[in-house]
């Protein structure tokens, strides 16, 4: 299923070693006895058949080492993220459910490809990192899958349970995730843990990181700046509130988070010093989007707004039917965002100006996905929803056994990944 691109010259030379041919004695599925007795005579042959065994048991070497090189190259290709693994042009979708499942879909047709079953609910986004699927669980786990066929790489217990997302560092190939009593960090390829801080502080938001930084926001209204590498504390400032159930998110030197204060707040990354906040009219419990020095976001005040990212001014704001708590996403001059009126909302991005809605059969807590002109999101009424981007027509549909919360993580025909913070500005596999 994989289309691997190895190094030529590895090839070449593995090609040379496989026509040069191999032994057509199949000795290990013979009988031992027979095989014994191909021993003896293999002892007392000619010296030219000697050196022919000498010369295919050469070979067999010479083939499992050459193996071996193509397996390591291979591996390095895909961790370093130079070359995305490619998946057949076929585009693969996964999402998580509340009935405690991964579930991992062709994202053109609609078709069920695996799905992975944890010992209780998972209300984490799906993390896809250099051919692995990251996923938190209420069990206390956080499960490493391979993307392509669901099978376990690894698994990481915790001290209590995991309810928000996962934060990879791209530079430092770190996982960052909040249990409800303690911060971890772990090694993305081994799961080894680097890392941990016990805070007793059951809600987090969910943590995001830089080259170098890592930062979370708690119940007791700190924002917190770590090290991401060792965890020591750079600097931490008290907010008024902080929505838990919201992640924050980083553009340039500016971190941004959202506050049940009616607030969104833009902060200095290097001190945490504030820049600016835009007030709102209700509790702002979604994530904060930026793009092209915009920052979208919706409110329980029934609006989705539009801001300048440096001065805090509004651009302009759209009335919805409903609170929202889905987080917004951007993709071709459209900004999509869910409701608890049961819609999804395009709207212009430079004007906000209504382009489509599409009614589910459920609230949309989900923040969408757009990839490969297609919209990714999940309902309150169970299903996974794929729409064409552009008209808001539904191109497929897949009911779990219960809600969707999660926002779907898409790997596009090319191997790049889309979320719903980076539609447009896809991240490599």
């Amino acid at each position: 299923m994989t289309n691997f691109t190895a190094n030529q010259s590895t090839l070449k030379l593995a090609k040379i070693c496989l026509n040069s041919g191999t032994d057509s004695r199949q000795s290990s599925s013979l009988p031992i006895k027979r095989r014994k007795w191909q021993n003896r005579r293999y002892l007392h042959s000619s010296k030219s058949d000697l050196n022919n065994l000498f010369v295919k048991m050469f070979r067999k070497i010479t083939f499992i080492v050459i193996s071996s090189l193509i397996s390591l190259s291979l591996y390095n290709c895909s961790s370093e993220g130079d070359s995305p693994v490619k998946f057949n042009t076929q585009p693969f979708a996964y999402v998580t459910s509340t009935d405690k499942s991964l579930y991992a879909f062709n994202g053109t047709t609609g078709a069920m490809l695996w799905s992975f079953a944890a010992s209780d609910s998972i209300f984490s986004d799906p993390l896809v990192y250099n051919g692995t699927v990251y996923i938190a669980s209420l069990d206390s786990n956080v499960y490493a899958l391979n993307a392509l066929t669901g099978v376990i790489r690894w698994q990481f217990k915790t001290s209590s349970p995991l309810k928000t997302n996962i934060a990879v560092n791209n530079v430092q190939r770190l996982l960052h995730f909040a249990s409800y009593d303690s911060l971890y960090t772990l090694d993305a390829f081994s799961g080894v843990k680097l890392w941990s801080k016990s805070f007793n502080n059951r809600n987090y938001t969910c943590p995001v990181t830089n080259d170098s930084l890592l930062f979370i926001g708690g119940k007791d209204n700190i924002l917190y700046a770590f090290n991401a590498k060792n965890g020591n504390k750079i600097w931490s400032r008290e907010q008024t509130i902080i929505s838990p159930s919201t992640s924050l998110n980083l553009s340039g030197n500016l971190i941004y988070l959202s506050s049940s204060d009616h607030n969104i707040y833009a902060l200095d990354t290097l001190n945490g010093t504030q820049k600016w906040k835009f007030t709102t009219g209700g509790s702002v419990n979604s994530t904060p989007v930026v793009q092209s020095g915009i920052l979208y976001i919706g409110s329980t005040d029934k609006n989705v707004y539009a801001i300048d990212a440096k001065t805090g001014n509004k651009k302009w704001s759209f009335p919805l039917g409903d609170v929202t708590y889905s987080s917004p996403t951007i993709a071709n001059g459209i900004v999509y965002i869910g409701c608890n009126d049961m819609n999804i909302y395009a709207l212009n991005a430079s004007t906000g100006e209504k382009v489509w809605t599409f009614q589910a059969e459920g609230p949309i807590v989900s923040s969408p996905t757009v990839s490969d002109d297609l919209l990714y999101f999940g309902s309150v009424d169970k299903g996974l929803y794929v729409l064409d981007a552009k008209t808001g027509k539904r191109i497929w549909s897949y009911f779990t056994l219960s809600r969707i919360l999660s926002s779907p993580s898409v790997i596009d025909k090319n191997g790049k990944v889309h979320n719903f913070k980076n539609s447009d500005l896809s991240s490599p596999l």
